[in-house]
């Protein structure tokens, strides 16, 4: 009886079967590598605080400018107010 037939079946069944392994192995050891992530990746809540944070550093000198741009004009307009007062009292007193 010739084994040369059943040698070549084994030996393709086995290559086929290694290459599968490795590949189902090489997968496993990717998703747990991953799963681990090593603190390279933010989760979502980290990453949002992240940019409030900025933008509230960004956006804080405008509005301090913005307040203080408000204060002088509320000043303005309350040396106007009281300039027109005398304005009227000096007109109803030269009437």
């Amino acid at each position: 009886m010739n084994m040369i037939p059943v040698f070549v079946v084994f030996i393709v069944f086995t290559f086929v079967f290694g290459v599968i392994k490795m590949a189902f192995d090489y997968n496993r050891s990717k998703m747990l590598a991953g799963s681990g992530n090593g603190g390279a990746s933010l989760k979502t809540s980290e990453l949002e605080a992240l940019i409030r944070g900025a933008v509230k550093d960004a956006v804080q000198p405008i509005l301090d400018r913005l307040d203080e741009t408000d204060r002088r004009l509320q000043d303005h307009d309350v040396l106007l107010l009281d300039e027109g007062r005398e304005n009227d009292s000096s007109d109803l007193s030269q009437n």
